[in-house]
């Protein structure tokens, strides 16, 4: 799996792109329940098992602050494997914004997807038809 400058979630990522609901809608405020869907990215990483994850983060990252995809990594990540013993990688931009790491860091950027793919998609793919 690759995750790419995505949110913790709704209610987290909420005040910061509309600081003008920070007072009412957030980690712990009163109108949370008037958010239809909450997209709870935590609860949804912390259920992931028996898969690799590549972690790509835009530091300068304009939407999504970068702290949302260090506390994702951070949810199931010991001594950088999942609970399974596969691994999580964390791959950081510096320079990148939410929608440029491609082409701001082509280099890195596609060296690691690459690296990524080799190392786990053709072990997937092979236990899979293995167990056919």
């Amino acid at each position: 799996m690759i995750i790419e400058n995505t949110f913790t979630s709704l209610v987290d990522l909420v005040p910061v792109v509309l600081p003008i609901l920070r007072p009412v809608i957030g980690p712990g405020r009163p109108f949370n329940f008037l958010m239809r869907s909450v997209w709870d990215n935590k609860a949804a990483a912390a259920q992931i098992t028996h898969m690799p994850i590549s972690f790509q983060v835009a530091l300068q990252d304009e939407m999504v602050p970068a702290s949302q995809m260090h506390a994702l990594f951070a949810i199931k990540n010991r001594d950088g494997k999942d609970s399974v013993g596969r691994p999580w990688e964390l791959h950081e931009y510096p320079d990148a914004h939410h929608m440029d790491i491609f082409s701001v860091s082509p280099r890195q950027y596609w060296g690691s997807l690459q690296r990524f793919l080799a190392r786990y998609v053709d072990r997937v793919v092979d236990s899979e038809v293995e167990g056919q």
